[in-house]
């Protein structure tokens, strides 16, 4: 499945989403992931890059709730950075148990921006929140294998793969071409995917792997372009989780929500 949000355009054009009957050109450093009619080649546009549109992730529900702690959570707060982890949160715990139109829930997410951004950071408030619900045992990491993949996926149990500098790791293991088909082909449980690169990075495996640009074509990409906020100081070793986040994700967990919003 392709649930594909793109790279913020330029303040003066327009938002150019992926849909039906499309597939994305994935972008240099400085560019955005544009439409292309179904099997054109991918290839790459040069535009300004803008920060992923703050009023995108001013949404209510437990979505919003989620994105909102996470900020106030982070010494780096980036409000898309916490957009993209609290989105994972609702993807994984709601992988399984719901369907909209024959489609789920699992996303594909990207989350770039450049190093020292907090990518990291905000994803660790996320599987905070995820052991506080009894989740945290289904993250995984660095798969070796297809076959360690498809072995994972037969168990039929909800999947976070996640990858902090997935530019690396796809460029770096030979078999990550095999991995990721194992990952996303149609036999087993649908796997939600979160993997962070750096700007350059992305840009760098999408020149050059073609798998790369594929599957960044097919994903949901995040882009923290840049920061207003400097670290802000103070103690974010100890977080406290309010209980309506842990119980919000323990009720998408148990199928108990009539409605993911």
């Amino acid at each position: 499945m392709s649930m594909t949000r793109i790279r913020a355009p330029p303040a003066d054009g327009p938002h150019i989403p992926c849909g039906p009957g499309a597939v994305a050109g994935a972008a240099q450093t400085r560019g955005t992931i544009r439409c292309h009619p179904l099997g054109a080649p991918l290839s790459m546009e040069t535009t300004p890059l803008t920060q992923f549109p703050d009023e995108l992730t001013r949404v209510p529900g437990l979505l919003g709730d989620i994105t909102d702690w996470i900020e106030r959570n982070d010494p780096y707060p980036n409000r898309p950075l916490a957009f993209a982890a609290a989105l994972t949160t609702i993807s994984f715990a709601a992988s399984g148990k719901y369907r909209f139109m024959d489609v789920g829930p699992e996303l594909r997410i990207l989350a770039i921006g450049p190093s020292g951004f907090g990518k990291a950071i905000a994803f660790q408030r996320t599987l905070a929140l995820l052991r506080c619900a009894g989740m945290g045992d289904s993250v995984y990491s660095g798969f070796a294998s297809p076959e360690a993949v498809r072995d994972l996926r037969s168990l039929g149990k909800p999947i976070l793969w996640y990858e902090e500098q997935f530019d690396q790791w796809a460029l770096r293991d030979k078999r990550s071409g095999a991995i990721l088909d194992a990952a996303f082909e149609n036999n087993g449980h649908p796997i939600v995917f979160h993997g962070q690169c750096t700007t350059e990075g992305f840009d760098k495996a999408c020149r050059a792997s073609k798998r790369f640009l594929t599957f960044a074509a097919e994903s949901m990409i995040i882009d923290a372009a840049h920061s207003d906020t400097d670290r802000v100081p103070g103690n974010f070793d100890a977080v406290s989780i309010p209980n309506a986040l842990i119980d919000g994700i323990a009720r998408l967990r148990d199928g108990r929500e009539r409605a993911i919003a």
